[in-house]
């Protein structure tokens, strides 16, 4: 039986500069999810905007930087659940007691919030289809195991 209190979280940022840190201490709300009609995975986090040793938290995470979700179950080693690149944050937070608001989304928001128009002519495969999408937005596809059919011609409005 899985025991939900025996699942730890750690909140991982990478900054700008490709140095990794746990902001977890900071952290005082912290969610993600994976909306219906939307193809990016979502984090949100609210953070005191305390003074660390490389100065407030605000001036670390900042859009382009990686936040990490992890867990551990049973105290077992870390494991990635999520991760998003910052898009959205309120730089304004200046001060410890104000909150910084952070959102962040996986690599397949570029894709979500493209206006790009796609069009593949009449025979296409399903499985040729997603490969030349996902290189042309740089996204690794791992192992397909989804329906490869014939298509006929298709096109793709944003």
């Amino acid at each position: 039986m899985i025991e939900p209190a025996k699942y730890q979280y750690t909140l991982l940022l990478l900054t700008e500069k490709g140095k990794a840190y746990d902001i977890s201490d900071f952290v005082e709300g912290l969610s993600w999810e994976e909306p219906e009609r939307e193809l990016a995975a979502r984090i949100t986090f609210r953070a005191k905007n305390d003074k660390t040793s490389k100065g407030r938290l605000s001036a670390l995470a900042k859009p382009g930087c990686y936040v990490y979700v992890m867990y551990a179950y049973k105290n077992k080693p870390l494991k990635e659940a999520v991760r998003g690149r910052i898009v959205e944050w309120n730089p304004s937070a200046k001060a410890s007691e104000e909150q910084l608001r952070v959102k962040a989304y996986d690599d397949l928001y570029s894709l979500q919030e493209s206006q790009d128009h796609v069009y593949y002519s009449a025979g296409v495969r399903t499985r040729s289809a997603i490969t030349q999408l996902l290189k042309k937005w740089g996204i690794k596809m791992g192992a397909y195991t989804g329906p490869d059919v014939t298509h006929g011609k298709l096109l793709y409005k944003s």
